[in-house]
């Protein structure tokens, strides 16, 4: 039996759609309380000044409880995408480590040729 969408992806892709349509001065004070935000104990109190913030703009103003609580579920979307720090990637190591075993060999070069292959004439460099 085939299911619809849950109410919950509903909301959550019209919060994905109102964050798209976010204010330049919503995202400025949501860039604003960014850093507040990555510290996870602060959160709540983040949201409420955001909130509070939020409200006093012309955008926002007099909106619906519906509106508000998307626009809500927007700030907060746009916070946990932003607010991701990308893990640091190890360094890529491209050579070789050059051990003392190496550089004897390539000092010694002419003598092990010599040892293994009696016909070995060394080149005048």
């Amino acid at each position: 039996m085939a299911r619809g969408p849950s109410s919950r992806t509903c909301i959550v892709s019209a919060a994905a759609n109102t964050a798209r349509k976010l204010s330049e001065e919503e995202i400025n004070i949501l860039k604003s309380h960014l850093d507040a935000w990555k510290d996870k104990r602060s959160r709540p109190g983040v949201y409420r000044e955001v909130y509070k913030e939020a409200k006093k703009l012309y955008v926002v103003g007099e909106t619906n409880r519906g509106e508000w609580d998307t626009r809500k579920e927007a700030y907060e979307t746009w916070f946990y995408i932003h607010g991701q720090s990308s893990a640091a990637k190890p360094l890529v190591k491209y050579g070789k480590s050059v051990t003392a075993y190496d550089v004897i060999k390539a000092q010694k070069k002419d003598e092990i040729q010599r040892s293994t292959d009696p016909d070995f004439k060394a080149k005048a460099w």
